[in-house]
């Protein structure tokens, strides 16, 4: 490893030590900061620093996904969609985004169910409206990525009463 590449992959610390890192936006990363530095190492560097910090699992994409998985649902319940279409965004595959959703078992309808409850209670002071209350709602629940299904279903189950 030449000194070039040893700064490159200290800069990869530095970042490791803040906040986990997907191996694409870790390889982004290094592309800029070696931009930044008149292109001293070329990709084939690059990929081993990668490789390098792979074999010492300090960069995994199957543990990024579900922690990220498990953060988004504890932060801000999301449906399935909205968490596929984000991991995707960060260079995950869509084997592991795939596998990590089936294994987290997320319910749907419960988060839904949730976050209706929450948000009528909000939304009942500002409108008085049935229908405005049902449309903002309805809205809400697809920008969270949830499923036409679903959220027919929770509408249909919490306001139609």
């Amino acid at each position: 490893m030449n000194k070039k590449q040893k700064r490159l992959q200290l800069y990869s610390y530095d970042l490791l030590a803040k906040k986990r890192y997907t191996v694409q936006e870790m390889r982004k990363k290094l592309h800029q900061k070696n931009q930044l530095n008149q292109d001293t190492c070329d990709e084939h560097e690059i990929e081993e620093i990668i490789e390098r910090l792979a074999f010492m699992n300090l960069l995994n994409d199957q543990e990024y996904a579900e922690s990220f998985i498990d953060a988004q649902l504890k932060r801000a319940p999301q449906g399935k969609r909205k968490l596929y279409q984000r991991l995707k965004n960060k260079g995950i595959s869509e084997d592991i985004i795939t596998k990590k959703l089936t294994l987290a078992s997320i319910d749907e309808y419960e988060l839904a169910e949730q976050i209706v409850e929450k948000k009528v209670i909000l939304l009942e002071r500002r409108f008085d409206n049935s229908e405005q209350i049902k449309e903002r709602i309805f809205r809400f629940l697809i920008n969270r990525g949830f499923s036409m299904e679903t959220v027919y279903k929770v509408i249909s189950q919490k306001l139609y009463k």
